[in-house]
């Protein structure tokens, strides 16, 4: 009985605490959301208004939980930075075809301005080469938030593969996030992504 007694203590102990933490960690978030969804809001009028901002919004919460100076180290040995955690060749690239980012470097994708930025328009290139997508937006939005996550290059993959066994190649939903060649984990993050983001997205339409 004793011995009950004191497994139920630690346990509502570590459930307060994980609270506690929990409580902690979103009220940080809101504190960045207030000083970074000014600048979001500033950079998409400019960049691209006919958007849809709060999947945007929705994106930097998936990319960085809002953490202006967020890196991550690839595998692969490339570096992603800042809110929207752009690749650092990704925006090397980007820089040739965008005149307001030449004389940034990617490290300087951890202010927030230039990481909002480098990933609006990387959205915008992505959300344009998905014209194919039928049916509506979301629909091309799902496809181009895949291939932010995963590259435009493997969607492509996955279409053709959709096609082959077939499905609607032209459709996100129950067709192309059905089928891919790469490996199960990456399938499962990839997937997932544009539903996480399109969850995250409603709360900033309230």
């Amino acid at each position: 009985m004793n011995r009950t007694i004191r497994n139920l203590f630690w346990f509502i102990i570590g459930f307060v605490l994980v609270f506690i933490l929990i409580h902690i960690c979103y009220a940080s978030m809101s504190e960045r959301i207030k000083a970074y969804y000014p600048i979001l809001a500033e950079e998409h009028s400019k960049i691209w208004p006919e958007s849809d901002v709060t999947i945007i919004a929705g994106q930097i919460e998936a990319e960085s939980a809002w953490k202006e100076k967020a890196t991550r180290l690839e595998k692969s040995g490339v570096t992603s930075y800042g809110l929207m955690q752009v690749l650092d060749v990704t925006f090397n690239e980007m820089k040739k075809k965008n005149p307001t980012l030449l004389d940034i470097e990617p490290v300087q994708m951890l202010q927030a301005r230039w990481g909002i930025r480098a990933g609006i328009l990387y959205d915008k290139q992505m959300f344009k080469l998905c014209t194919f997508a039928s049916n509506c937006p979301v629909n091309q939005w799902a496809f181009a938030l895949a291939s932010y996550n995963g590259g435009y290059g493997y969607i492509l993959k996955d279409r053709k593969l959709t096609e082959s066994m077939g499905y609607d190649k032209n459709l996100w939903f129950d067709n192309v996030e059905k089928f891919s060649n790469r490996s199960p984990q990456f399938f499962k993050i990839n997937r997932g992504y544009p539903i996480k983001i399109f969850k995250y997205a409603e709360k900033y339409r309230r």
